[in-house]
């Protein structure tokens, strides 16, 4: 487990799977679906729950990946998107579909951090903010 291959899941998948949003492919707002399963073709939760099963696939253990859900831009009534969130070295990387390198999500301070998994693979969603403080100091904002 390592950087390299966060980064070779990312790029993978953001190449692989066509963007196609869910009102176009489904006539319906928001309908989570593996997009493996699919054709290839998804929105961003789509993206993030294939390379989520891709990390568990060559062994990154299901506590350490999380999806993520954010607002895009500095207000809440813009954008919502989703991302995966994964857990290495003692710090959050993002694997995002919008850009081909991971990141830490104390770079991404173009998104509002909303919710995401209590721990990778449940179906609790908390506050960011409590993921979040694990791992980084009160000066990050993440919400």
């Amino acid at each position: 487990m390592n950087i390299q291959e966060l980064s070779q899941v990312n790029a993978k998948w953001n190449e692989k799977i066509t963007y196609v949003s869910d009102d176009e492919k489904y006539n319906t707002i928001e309908q989570w679906e593996d997009a493996i399963e699919k054709g290839y073709a998804g929105d961003c939760e789509d993206y993030a729950i294939a390379k989520l099963h891709e990390l568990l696939r060559i062994g990154w253990p299901i506590e350490r990946l999380r999806l993520t859900f954010c607002w895009v831009g500095a207000e809440r009534d813009n954008e919502g998107h989703a991302v995966l969130v994964v857990e290495y070295n003692n710090q959050l990387w993002v694997l995002d579909n919008r850009f081909k390198p991971v990141r830490e999500v104390t770079d991404c301070t173009d998104y509002v951090w909303n919710t995401c998994q209590e721990v990778g693979g449940s179906k609790v969603w908390v506050p960011c903010s409590e993921v979040f403080s694990k791992f980084y100091d009160s000066t990050v904002e993440p919400e």
